[in-house]
């Protein structure tokens, strides 16, 4: 049994394309036009679909904080300060 996979619309796009792809109804060229990818990426793409199935298009990035993103509250700390900076 498979599990759900949550997939965003601009990768759930890929996955109709890149399917197309497989079943020869779109060339790799045409595909990297739709997607806006080189070839290269077209190509790794459906290699990993080929082995892994759909849940390989997913972001691996999904969940995690961006490298910079300022620590929690520092942004909140930062605002304050100019609040109270400002000359009304």
């Amino acid at each position: 049994m498979e599990g759900r996979i949550s997939m965003s619309s601009k990768e759930l796009s890929r996955l109709e394309v890149i399917t197309k792809v497989h079943e020869k109804q779109l060339t790799i060229s045409q595909a990297t036009e739709y997607l806006g990818l080189s070839q290269r990426q077209v190509k790794r793409l459906s290699k990993r679909l080929k082995a892994e199935g759909a849940k390989e298009l997913v972001s691996r990035q999904g969940g995690k904080r961006s490298n910079h993103q300022l620590a929690t509250g520092l942004k909140d700390l930062a605002l304050g300060l100019i609040r109270d900076l400002e000359i009304d």
